[in-house]
């Protein structure tokens, strides 16, 4: 049996207005935070797996890792480096026997909305409310957890969860870059 580490890096949200209004402590607590966490994939156990030759392990990105909404700059930026970060860690481990995949949820019903920094005219509440309802909406925790696994069984390397996910993979691959600048202006909330 394959011995199965499982990392997640931390979530941190800022919601901007689009007006480029974010102060450089939110950009350097944000990218400190996820691509910290998302970049360390923590070391020693990395390291171990390697050693033993045998392993996988399990980096949690975003949807907003290929969508990229001009509301989330420093959010999609952390989870487009954590997406190409396991991608590229997945080719170099597989000389080893050790996999990685990364997976890309679409919106969870999580706390991770409660947790969010909303900032300009995204601090209004109607806009909190509406985001909260959303997620309230999203997919469980669940099915993310599921998605791992059946990932791990099948040594998938990039695993989007939910239609929206799946949808934007296929639109970031497929849809010319006006397209999908067009669809990044769209409000998600």
């Amino acid at each position: 049996p394959k011995l199965i580490d499982i990392y997640c890096d931390h979530h941190l949200t800022v919601h901007m207005d689009g007006s480029g209004v974010m102060a450089r402590i939110d950009i350097d607590g944000a990218l400190a935070l996820v691509t910290g966490a998302g970049s360390g994939i923590g070391e020693q156990t990395a390291i171990a797996l390697l050693a033993r030759g045998r392993g996988h392990i399990v980096n949690l990105s975003s949807r907003l890792a290929y969508l990229h909404p001009r509301t989330e700059p420093v959010y999609v930026a952390t989870k487009a480096a954590v997406l190409a970060l396991s991608r590229s860690l997945r080719i170099d481990f597989a000389q080893h026997g050790v996999g990685v995949t990364v997976i890309c949820p679409g919106i969870t019903n999580t706390p991770i909305v409660d947790k969010t920094r909303y900032l300009g005219s995204q601090a209004d509440e109607k806009v909190q409310a509406r985001s909260k309802r959303l997620f309230n909406r999203g997919h469980t925790p669940t099915k993310v957890a599921t998605a791992i696994v059946r990932a791990i069984e099948r040594d998938r390397s990039v695993v989007p969860v939910g239609f929206e996910a799946w949808l934007g993979w296929w639109f970031n691959r497929y849809l010319p870059l006006r397209a999908q600048q067009a669809i990044g202006k769209l409000p998600l909330t």
